[in-house]
């Protein structure tokens, strides 16, 4: 029989590869701050700053359409075995939850922003998967796990906020089973002119300010479509 391999294939977006690194080295609170700052440490202050109202800004920015979109990536990444499942960056632990009740048999949730994984645990509370589902803080970059551990990983959003990417994608094939699943959620620019076009205005000129009004975090929604 033929030896399994990983199925790590995702869909990253349509940028191209300059636009895409330019979108990875953009820092939230940069302009704001006026000084240099790393990375990993501005995301995580942004994350802990929104992540009260991090999941009504998803509901409202998207129509609610987000939670589809993850729930069409767990099923992406569950395939045929529903084993130990990892939720990668979980922020507020939506992927990790949709695990739990679509059939995963034990979920790990790992983030590295303190509040964001506070909103995910009392998510969990009360949906009473507390028993199936465990929260961690972690870096996707060195994840705290043995080789070949899950059977699925996935992660939403996270992409634009992890300063390495190949280096995330290196971990998680080490974590990964033989013929286990990887799935990426992420925003990407959209192709069509007219289309296109209307996204950009809602994105850059609608979402910040109404962003910033609902999270009182403007720098946030600035950094938002700059990073794409």
């Amino acid at each position: 029989m033929p030896e399994e391999t990983q199925d790590i294939s995702c869909y990253i977006g349509s940028m191209n590869a300059e636009k895409r690194s330019r979108g990875m080295n953009v820092i939230p609170y940069e302009k704001r701050d006026g000084k240099s700052v790393e990375k990993s440490d501005a995301v995580r202050k942004m994350f802990n700053s929104i992540a009260l109202r991090y999941d009504l800004m998803n509901d409202i920015m998207t129509a609610g359409l987000h939670r589809r979109w993850k729930r069409l990536a767990v099923k992406e990444s569950l395939g045929e075995k529903k084993g130990l499942a990892l939720d990668l960056a979980c922020g507020t632990g939506d992927l990790g939850l949709i695990f739990a009740r679509t059939g995963a048999e034990k979920v790990i949730c790992i983030d590295f922003s303190e509040k964001m994984l506070d909103v995910a645990r009392m998510k969990a509370e009360r949906k009473g998967v507390t028993k199936r589902v465990s929260f961690s803080r972690a870096d996707a970059l060195d994840l705290p796990f043995p080789d070949a551990t899950f059977d699925s990983v996935a992660t939403g959003f996270s992409l634009r906020n992890i300063d390495g990417i190949a280096e995330m994608i290196r971990e998680v094939q080490r974590v990964l089973k033989p013929g286990g699943r990887f799935a990426v959620l992420e925003l990407a620019h959209m192709k069509s002119s007219l289309t296109g076009k209307v996204f950009n205005f809602y994105f850059k000129k609608i979402i910040p300010p109404l962003g910033g009004m609902i999270t009182r975090d403007r720098a946030a929604y600035d950094y938002l479509p700059e990073s794409l």
